[in-house]
């Protein structure tokens, strides 16, 4: 038995999140999904997606809302 980490399409992270495919790949390249949190073979993506929803959870945390 192996534990092997599960990646997952570009379609399936969106799905998954329940937003469109283009808001995904907007979050990708404004950062807000960070580089450690997938795998990139030239246009081919592959998301750990525990690792983006802990990015997105940190992003809300960090609003400013207690300035």
């Amino acid at each position: 038995m192996t534990n092997a980490k599960q990646f997952a399409t570009v379609e399936q992270a969106a799905k998954h999140f329940q937003v469109s495919l283009s808001t995904f790949r907007g979050w990708v390249a404004k950062g807000m999904v960070p580089k450690s949190a997938y795998i990139r073979i030239g246009k081919l993506y592959r998301f750990d997606l525990p690792a983006v929803e802990t990015a997105l959870k940190g992003q809300s945390d960090n609003t400013g809302d207690d300035e």
